[in-house]
């Protein structure tokens, strides 16, 4: 997954939104629709796998966190192997 903002903007303060392109390639179906699920909640989508997103610096951490969770429920609440 690449979560990428533009090289001109920075993530400064919390009230400050910047755009961020999310792009991610995942094979596995059930797991590509979870990732879009929870992705919708946090931007436009441009495409199936493109998200256009205005984070604040807690948007993102947001983002990845339920993103991480979704991968850890995903791999049975273990942190690594399967």
């Amino acid at each position: 997954m690449l979560i990428r903002r533009p090289a001109a903007e920075t993530v400064s303060g919390d009230g400050v939104r910047n755009s961020f392109l999310v792009c991610y390639d995942i094979a596995d179906d059930k797991r590509l629709a979870k990732v879009h699920k929870t992705m919708r909640g946090f931007g436009d989508h441009l495409q199936y796998s493109i998200f256009e997103c205005q984070f604040t610096r807690a948007d993102l951490l947001q983002c990845r966190h339920r993103l991480a969770q979704s991968e850890l429920k995903r791999r049975g609440g273990r942190n690594g192997h399967r």
